[in-house]
């Protein structure tokens, strides 16, 4: 590759390398582009480098590093470490960071006097996760939409492409399914319905949320279904399940594997996670992207968002064809083992509400729930960095017999628990 085919990394005026800052010609049709995207920041070139969400990496070319290029021709700008000549030198990801023999050393001979949770606590706070935040962020691309047109160099006498950034994303401002409003096309494009039965008579009878080209994270207990045998479809990008004239780009596909938790022992409602392998990869638009995993085990303060195609009043006999969403607020563990005291020391829940693997969320006043049919849903935080992504918090398990009731809130699976299963399977 030659080095003049890094205008972006130049600057939109100017070649010179004596500004430390830099803006790309980074555009949004109506919208300004976040700061992210339009600026970097000269770094001295050294050996050990951080992107700029903490990752660690090396210090390479550009040209020898394949992700930067991967991330470079999505439209989005890798962190600069220095120049060479006028070849940019990037903070290169690796797959893992760095350990030492001493430390090793260290560990073993030090089992009698720690704990065995000493090695995990060791590393960085950010280490678990870290495969599925690199993903979010490569991901988080397919947000903008990269068009070309034609201009002129300034310092040559030939044509070259100027790429142009065009935002995909759609939110709704209103403060957001049972008490909900029906959502916006594209507004969540990794909203997945899981479908049952035999081709040309699909039930669709649980929700789930894309991650990746080729999995839909989705609850355990959506495996099977008692009536229609096992969970054979899922259909991305819709978003009227009976209409075809609706802004929707549908992708449907077919299951080729069901990962059911290991730990998932029905009836029990522990470990309710599951992914599903599609038989082909998702093609990334505006209306079909993966969602991000969230990957801290504090709870949220803000309000999350949930969405499904479930029943929008508990006396419903059928779900939504509509994709619904509601906004709720978490409930503490305390106040949720209150909520379903009945249960606790039962088959279904014989520890009660456990707070690492457990979060619930829900009105107290009730009114605004998820409902039968949302199972599998995802319970997801609206982030601005990866610009326009989500962040999922839960996984739609259970609730109380009457949707929306008050003091009675739902109970999601937290997916930060079981992120480092989901990365050896998705992302091994």
């Amino acid at each position: 590759m030659y080095h003049d085919q890094w205008p972006w990394l130049w600057g939109s005026t100017s070649r010179s390398s004596s500004s430390a800052t830099r803006t790309c010609p980074v555009r949004t049709g109506s919208q300004s582009c976040p700061p992210r995207h339009c600026s970097i920041i000269i770094e001295t070139s050294r050996e050990a480098c951080h992107t700029n969400v903490g990752e660690p990496g090396i210090c390479k070319l550009i040209d020898n590093c394949a992700v930067a290029l991967e991330d470079f021709f999505a439209g989005k700008l890798p962190t600069i470490c220095s120049y060479d000549k006028k070849t940019p030198v990037v903070c290169c990801i690796e797959e893992s960071p760095p350990t030492t023999t001493t430390r090793r050393s260290t560990i073993r001979t030090t089992v009698t006097t720690r704990r065995p949770s000493v090695r995990p606590t060791s590393r960085p706070s950010n280490f678990v996760g870290m495969k599925a935040r690199r993903m979010c962020e490569k991901y988080s691309a397919a947000v903008w939409r990269v068009e070309t047109a034609p201009t002129l160099a300034l310092d040559e006498e030939e044509e070259f492409k100027d790429k142009y950034n065009v935002s995909e994303c759609v939110r709704d401002s209103k403060d957001l399914i049972y008490g909900g409003e029906k959502s916006l096309p594209k507004e969540f494009p990794h909203m997945a319905a899981i479908g049952f039965g035999e081709e040309g008579a699909i039930s669709w009878l649980c929700g789930g949320s894309l991650i990746s080209e080729r999995y839909v994270l989705t609850a355990a207990h959506c495996m099977a279904s008692s009536e229609k045998g096992l969970s054979r479809w899922v259909r991305l990008g819709d978003l009227n399940l009976a209409e075809t004239i609706d802004d929707a780009r549908p992708q449907e596909f077919s299951v080729v594997d069901r990962l059911r938790h290991p730990g998932f022992k029905a009836p029990s409602h522990y470990n309710d996670i599951a992914l599903l392998k599609l038989n082909r990869d998702a093609v990334f638009s505006g209306y079909v992207r993966p969602a991000c995993l969230h990957t801290s085990l504090d709870d949220p303060t803000s309000k999350a968002v949930a969405t499904g195609w479930g029943l929008v009043d508990w006396t419903d006999d059928t779900g939504s064809n509509d994709l619904m969403k509601v906004s709720l607020p978490f409930v503490s563990t305390a106040d949720c083992n209150n909520s379903y005291k009945s249960l606790i020391g039962g088959r279904k829940l014989s520890g009660g509400i456990l707070r690492d693997s457990m979060v619930c969320a829900g009105e107290k006043l009730g009114g605004k729930d998820t409902c039968q049919g949302d199972s599998g849903g995802p319970l997801q935080l609206v982030v601005d960095d990866p610009y326009c992504m989500y962040s999922i918090v839960g996984v739609t398990s259970f609730g109380t017999t009457v949707c929306g009731a008050r003091n009675s809130p739902a109970v999601y699976t937290r997916v930060a628990h079981f992120v480092p299963w989901i990365e050896k399977i998705v992302w091994p």
